[in-house]
């Protein structure tokens, strides 16, 4: 559901905790400053004893934004302790806490999020379900995860693995989507909803003939 930005933007402040991973970092934080509609934001970055020269470098970027702050923590891992010295020095009228390995698919992510909790019923908000398509085969339906690929509204130029879905009844899309064959996850089962609707079998023959070339049985 897409919801209209808020009047006035509250300050969110983001929490993010890492350590030596700047695989991981680069693509959370680049997510959450450049692909994130909603603006009025702080980041607050507790590092815990980074020394990785890639991670460093991640820092050096940043240094001049004024959105970002840096939070040193010395000491063994303690997420809570973590994420309460950095709300302490939060300015944000919201808290929001993210593990370093987030990855931005969705520009309204947090505008959404934002909604939910200004409703003024709720305390805590977490992300709301997203749309997938089961790409497990039903053989493997007592295995305790389950194999996806998710939907995004945000469209690209990328036919070698996006696939183009127009809604329909019986996809229960609500907007011109793509399938993200580049983006193959595994789920917990027990966090899987009821598979509701369907792809048509010609995109599902499409999907399966781009899922060859990215996994590599087919050029």
């Amino acid at each position: 559901m897409r919801r209209e930005p808020l009047d006035p933007s509250p300050l969110v402040t983001i929490i993010i905790p890492t350590r030596n991973r700047p695989d991981l970092l680069s693509v959370s934080l680049g997510g959450v400053l450049n692909e994130t509609s909603y603006k009025n934001i702080e980041v607050i970055i507790v590092d815990h004893e980074n020394d990785h020269p890639g991670v460093l470098a991640i820092f050096k970027s940043y240094l001049n934004d004024a959105r970002v702050t840096m939070l040193p923590y010395q000491g063994p891992f303690d997420h809570s302790d973590m994420n309460n010295r950095a709300a302490y020095i939060a300015r944000g009228e919201i808290l929001l806490f993210l593990n370093d390995d987030i990855e931005v698919i969705e520009p309204d992510w947090l505008t959404n999020m934002i909604a939910q909790f200004a409703q003024g019923d709720r305390g805590v908000v977490g992300a709301q379900p997203r749309p997938a398509v089961v790409i497990q085969s039903d053989a493997l339906n007592t295995a305790d995860s389950v194999l996806v690929v998710l939907f995004t509204s945000t469209l690209r130029d990328a036919s070698l693995y996006r696939r183009m879905i127009e809604p329909t009844a019986e996809n229960g899309l609500k907007a011109t989507s793509q399938v993200m064959v580049d983006k193959i996850q595994a789920y917990p089962r027990l966090k899987c909803g009821d598979v509701t609707e369907r792809l048509s079998p010609a995109d599902m023959l499409s999907l399966n003939g781009l899922l060859s070339v990215m996994i590599g049985l087919a050029d």
